[in-house]
């Protein structure tokens, strides 16, 4: 069995990992990691997945370092502001408009 290695790219600006595909490209998948995580948390699985799925370009960014209200204000890597875990139906998700603008643009 023979292992395809693929290109890694990060970008400290924006804190976003590639893992560019070994093959032609014919898809993009793009993964966002839950509160406190970062892009490195996602890393190794893409890597893994990259193996099978060569012609994938699995773009991982990193969420930007904000306050967490659930977390008593604690600063951590967040898409958005969440307040609590009961109805947050009614939250008003600071931030998440920015997230879905970085999003957007890669």
């Amino acid at each position: 069995r023979t292992l395809n290695f693929v290109k890694i790219s990060m970008s400290r600006a924006r804190s976003t990992r590639v893992v560019e595909p070994s093959a032609d490209h014919t898809a993009t998948v793009i993964m966002c990691h839950g509160l406190g995580d970062t892009a490195d948390g996602w890393h190794d699985p893409c890597m893994m997945w990259a193996q099978t799925l060569s012609h994938v370009k699995f773009v991982l960014p990193t969420a930007p370092q904000q306050p967490v209200t659930l977390n008593m204000g604690m600063r951590m890597p967040s898409w958005y502001d969440i307040v609590g875990l009961t109805d947050r139906a009614s939250e008003t998700c600071d931030g998440i408009e920015d997230s879905r603008a970085t999003i957007q643009a890669l």
